[in-house]
């Protein structure tokens, strides 16, 4: 059997109002292990200025990157934090080993990683998930919705540096509000191995709200296996090498994964 760096590839989902660099320490690190990563940019991440985007389009977006890899027949491991774990849940429909060697094709979605993410029953949005957890700027009801870059930084990246937070919080951009009401059409992690990593320091999902959503998941059938580790936010930023580690781990048995 090849090496996992030969058969797996990353796809990385970046959360809410954030571009895809927001794994920019992530992916050097992968290439160094000889792994290729794909971060990919969400449609409802923009400048604001046109139609609102629906989560359904980030997923659309997210399954195309996916099938592409998948065609060459890789082995995908599926990377998302906060938001962006919802349209990567609804991205995995048609993507397990299961289904694509129902349809006799090659490759497969081997793994999902939820990085402090939101994960929803079918049926389910992140306004169902976070009820009054919304910060007040994020609750004004028009198309598109802004952070503050300053006051928000401020509980999104705990454990960065000023000159750090200042750097990933003016890299925000509007968010298509209707998203966070969007409803889950496919529960991903039902077909497809997937892991969270609570972040134990994360003042946006609370260890606590993780494990319950967790919980919720895998009392409708899922096998969420849960790690933990002492992290703001986004982990990806702030602890990048202890991420790596984690995706390195989900690759190699997602290579035994494609491989058996």
């Amino acid at each position: 059997m090849s090496s996992a760096s030969d058969n797996i590839a990353f796809v990385l989902v970046p959360p809410s109002f954030s571009p895809a660099s927001f794994y920019d320490r992530v992916v050097p690190l992968l290439k160094e292990k000889g792994y290729a990563a794909y971060p990919t940019d969400l449609k409802s991440v923009n400048d604001g200025k046109g139609a609102p985007v629906s989560m359904y389009e980030d997923a659309t977006e997210i399954s195309s990157v996916i099938a592409r890899l998948a065609d060459q027949g890789k082995g995908v491991v599926l990377v998302a934090n906060s938001y962006g774990g919802i349209p990567a849940t609804q991205s995995a429909k048609g993507f397990s080993k299961a289904e694509r060697r129902a349809d006799s094709k090659p490759g497969a979605l081997v793994s999902i990683i939820y990085l402090s993410s939101f994960i929803a029953p079918e049926g389910g949005c992140i306004n169902d998930l976070m009820a009054d957890r919304m910060p007040e700027n994020t609750k004004k009801p028009v198309d598109y919705q802004t952070m503050d870059p300053k006051t928000d930084a401020e509980y999104i990246f705990t454990h960065l540096s000023g000159a750090e937070k200042a750097d990933y919080a003016y890299r925000l951009k509007r968010h298509s509000s209707r998203t966070f009401d969007d409803r889950l059409t496919h529960t991903g992690y039902l077909h497809v191995p997937s892991t969270y990593v609570i972040a134990t320091d994360d003042m946006v999902i609370t260890t606590d709200f993780a494990k319950d959503m967790v919980d919720a998941a895998n009392a409708k059938g899922a096998n969420i296996v849960v790690k933990e580790m002492h992290s703001d936010h986004c982990p990806m930023i702030s602890h990048p090498e202890d991420v790596v580690e984690i995706l390195v781990q989900a690759a190699e048995q997602g290579n035994i994964l494609l491989n058996s």
